[in-house]
């Protein structure tokens, strides 16, 4: 009997001690270095980093994120054979601390190599480039440094209409 009597005693002083301590953690993470990295929904910074995916397949990407409007630049080039360039210019839909989302105008061309053997001419290659210039709209998420973005891109050139386009990467980010 007495033993519950002490449990009932000190569950009260075990929840007080659990708020204290998680009261003493969040004002640490408020005054922390970490604190004051995260972007605020309305702060500037460049990014710079690798995509996979359109334009040339991997990518350098770097870009500027202002609070009405970013700027973004990707591009690649894998020898003579392939070669890519995009520029992106976004309008942010929503804004927070980790996630961005934003609507794209893009612009870009790429490039491929094909080497062709002409069957009536043995040993004979021909080299062409299927080449492509297109614009388009993208739907592009940032998410704690991942970037992802999809869209579609019409324009004239060797390949069909429309183009599906997708990246997918890391970018790091530099606040200012």
């Amino acid at each position: 009997m007495l033993n519950n009597f002490k449990i009932v005693l000190l569950f009260p002083l075990f929840l007080l001690s659990v708020s204290s301590a998680e009261n003493l953690i969040q004002n640490d993470l408020n005054n922390s270095v970490y604190a004051d990295s995260i972007k605020e929904p309305n702060s500037r910074f460049w990014g710079i980093g690798a995509v996979i995916g359109a334009p040339a397949s991997v990518s350098l990407t770097a870009g500027i994120y202002l609070a009405p409007v970013s700027f973004r630049v990707t591009g690649g080039v894998w020898g003579k054979g392939w070669y890519g360039l995009q520029g992106d210019i976004a309008f942010p839909l929503t804004k927070s601390k980790e996630l961005i989302q934003n609507v794209s105008v893009i612009g870009g061309l790429f490039a491929s190599k094909v080497i062709d053997i002409d069957p009536s001419q043995p040993g004979i290659q021909i080299t062409l480039y299927n080449k492509q210039n297109y614009i388009g709209l993208a739907y592009d998420v940032y998410y704690a440094s991942f970037l992802m973005q999809t869209g579609l891109g019409f324009g004239h050139g060797d390949f069909s209409n429309p183009q599906f386009l997708f990246q997918f990467g890391y970018l790091f980010d530099f606040i200012f």
